[in-house]
């Protein structure tokens, strides 16, 4: 009877570990999926507000001279675009090479 004590009571704590640990496991994947997925946002909206800015570059500069024969000197100047936009991070997005797909 004692024997069958301490062999529930040993059941008991491995299982209890064993719980642990696969929901600490849980919450790691998790927490990375968020950071992952943050990533992929925070590209997205680098990557629109830079498109964004060429857009603008041309519906103002080029679209306006297009049909013009004489585009490369009608083409007005323009001051280099201020990039307010926050760079990409890569370091972040590196999990997208770490995949099979």
């Amino acid at each position: 009877m004692d024997l069958l004590t301490h062999l529930i009571t040993l059941v008991a704590a491995f299982s209890g570990a064993w719980s642990a640990f696969l929901l600490n496991d849980r919450a790691k994947a998790r927490e990375t999926t968020r950071q992952q997925v943050a990533a992929l946002n925070r590209a997205q909206f680098t990557l629109i507000r830079q498109c964004n800015t060429l857009k603008n570059i041309q519906s103002q500069v080029i679209d306006p001279v297009r049909q013009h024969p004489g585009r490369h000197v009608a083409m007005r100047a323009f001051l280099q675009v201020r990039d307010e936009v926050p760079p990409l991070d890569l370091d972040g997005l590196s999990f997208l090479l770490e995949t099979d797909d």
